[in-house]
């Protein structure tokens, strides 16, 4: 009998043991094949199918694209102006010095749906992409500050009631345009070239406005929100085209390059939607008063590569006493 037990005993330590090197076996086989499948997953990867990014290649991969410094898109196809001649007329009776201006209490689509009104009528110059729309894409940054339902300072709505005076002159410092001191002006477009001209008692009138300026006499102001607003980002005053206006010798002045003037309407000091900043890089000063004087203005819609450049577009203003 204790034979007996002792070999059934001895039968079931060998048993345990094989179990044992039985599981010993797997789990050395399960190491194998993970090791395997490991090295797969890293080749596959490093083999242009990564499976994960690692800090360093993700931050090469999300890296941004280079863009404009202004944030300013940038247009694709070249500017090909309406060729022909087209008598501009400008409204002048939505703006108002002393009472309600004609955009006093709109909305924003109120606004909208008149600017659009406004840019219909000589669509056929082009000026405005089809898909323009005051409220969408960059034009927003020009009008998202509106206070809908606001009063407007008295000459501000000037600027939306006039789309296609891509450049309104002011005195400096000052946003009622010139055109609404002395009206009798005559705006023309022809094959690229706008051309506002005030004569005789009208030019009178408007160096007489410019001289008794209060703060900045003998100086104007181009502003040129519509000619951002149309796509125009860029802006210079071509002084060898020009007469009467004296040379500046900041290098950031609009005589000495192409300056990008950025404004917005919001409601400020005077509590009414109106129109800033003040750019003074953009501020001419005259040689002197009545005198035949030219300002001729050159528009691009991408930057140039120097002045010289074809403009994609001219503002020019003569003022003939």
């Amino acid at each position: 009998m204790t034979r007996k037990n002792g070999g059934i005993g001895g039968r079931r330590i060998i048993n345990l043991v094989k179990k044992r090197i039985t599981w010993y076996i797997l789990l050395l086989i399960a190491g194998v094949v993970f090791s395997l499948y490991t090295f797969h997953v890293k080749n596959r990867s490093e083999g242009g199918k990564p499976l994960r990014v690692s800090p360093k290649k993700k931050k090469e991969i999300l890296r941004p694209i280079k863009k404009n410094p202004l944030g300013l898109p940038r247009f694709q196809n070249k500017f090909i102006p309406y060729g022909g001649e087209v008598k501009i007329e400008h409204d002048i009776d939505t703006p108002d010095l002393r009472e309600a201006t004609g955009l006093d209490g709109m909305g924003k689509e109120e606004i909208a749906a008149f600017r659009l009104q406004k840019i219909s009528i000589y669509q056929q110059l082009g000026i405005y992409e089809p898909n323009y729309h005051p409220f969408k894409e960059y034009h927003l940054h020009i009008y998202r500050s509106i206070t809908p339902g606001q009063a407007w300072l008295g000459p501000t709505p000037y600027y939306i009631a006039n789309p296609y005076q891509l450049v309104v002159l002011t005195c400096a410092n000052h946003v009622t345009p010139l055109n609404l001191y002395c009206p009798d002006v005559r705006i023309t477009y022809s094959n690229g070239v706008f051309e506002t001209i005030h004569q005789r008692q009208a030019a009178i009138c408007w160096f007489i406005v410019v001289y008794r300026s209060p703060d900045f006499p003998g100086q104007v102001w181009p502003i040129t929100v519509n000619a951002w607003d149309a796509g125009f980002f860029y802006a210079f005053v071509d002084l060898s085209r020009s007469e009467n206006v004296k040379e500046n010798n900041n290098p950031g002045h609009i005589t000495n390059r192409p300056l990008s003037g950025r404004y917005i309407y919001h409601v400020g000091k005077y509590g009414k939607n109106n129109l800033s900043p003040a750019i003074r890089n953009a501020w001419l000063t005259l040689n002197s008063r009545d005198t035949r004087t030219v300002i001729y203005i050159r528009l691009w819609r991408n930057k140039p590569g120097d002045t010289s450049r074809a403009p994609d577009l001219s503002c020019v203003f003569k003022i003939l006493p």
